[in-house]
């Protein structure tokens, strides 16, 4: 993962409350990833950035054994080998991964790619993969953004969703993330404070795989849409897990709460509420996108 000191200082501290809070992944997006990375539970496969392994438990669930993490965080390596501790892991980075050339079959990147998304990355993630292997990234996100914005000419299939003529997959997550306004609402205040950090929301992280000297472009990308229910008095819990705010000081981060709430109590409509065990719940769409790229040949 990266060297960026955010990501790394936040996710040592917040590494409990993230491995409590972030959601994990839909299986059909999982399922349709793994089957274009072309890969079976013999396949050799290394997870970058793992984080608490959210993704990892999606690969042991379908029988994959051989898997191998390289996670930069501590605390996130800590709870980590906790929850998996018969799986090989390693402290390190993209930016030397402590494996041999043409080791493994694939790569697999869950929400993290836009933390080291640059050739070095490139380069030493191309050095472990073999000429066959493929890599898989894969994102959660919350509200529409730049992060959907695909290049022209590139497949997109839709899970849980579908494309009216002409729309892109910008404006088929605008269409569905608009009938939850409290949700767009929030999010796009609470991400306000990552305008300076590289997110999978800023789109900035495509720039590398259009033209870079190890992988191939992006032939296709998966979208898929998902109702979900978040727990009234979670949403901040949720959103207090990025990095962003995890960094800021504390009664920083205590005006963003009296903020989201202020917007829970002023957006929400009755009808995006519903009671389950005393508990208040709202509903809303969680969005996810995954990619494979191929490697290019060496000369």
């Amino acid at each position: 993962m990266s060297e960026n000191p955010l990501a790394i200082n936040s996710y040592n501290s917040n590494h409990l409350s993230y491995a409590e809070m972030r959601p994990s992944y839909e299986d059909p997006i999982v399922d349709a990833l793994v089957r274009d990375l072309a890969i079976t539970p013999r396949s050799s496969v290394l997870e970058l950035a793992a984080g608490t392994g959210k993704f990892t438990l999606k690969l042991i669930d379908r029988g994959f054994s051989k898997i191998v993490v390289v996670e930069p965080s501590k605390g996130m390596l800590e709870s980590f080998t906790h929850s998996f501790p018969n799986i090989e892991a390693h402290l390190g980075s993209s930016y030397d991964i402590p494996l041999p050339d043409d080791s493994v079959d694939s790569i697999v990147i869950a929400q993290a790619f836009h933390w080291f998304s640059d050739e070095k990355s490139l380069k030493e993630m191309r050095r472990v993969l073999k000429d066959d292997g493929k890599v898989g990234l894969i994102w959660n996100f919350d509200y529409s953004t730049e992060g959907q914005s695909v290049s022209h000419g590139v497949e997109v299939e839709y899970i849980g969703a579908e494309a009216g003529e002409g729309e892109s997959p910008s404006d088929v997550t605008k269409r569905i993330f608009s009938q939850h306004p409290w949700n767009e609402k929030v999010s796009e205040y609470v991400c306000s404070f990552g305008k300076n950090v590289p997110l999978y929301r800023h789109g900035t992280w495509r720039e590398i795989l259009e033209d870079n000297e190890y992988f191939k472009p992006i032939k296709k990308e998966i979208f898929s849409f998902t109702k979900v229910y978040e727990r009234y008095d979670n949403v901040f819990k949720y959103w207090e897990t990025h990095s962003f705010i995890t960094d800021l000081p504390e009664n920083k981060r205590k005006e963003v709460q009296a903020t989201v709430e202020q917007y829970l109590e002023t957006t929400v409509r009755e009808s995006d509420k519903s009671s389950h065990d005393g508990k208040v719940y709202l509903e809303r769409y969680r969005g996810s996108n995954a990619l494979v790229l191929e490697p290019k040949s060496f000369d």
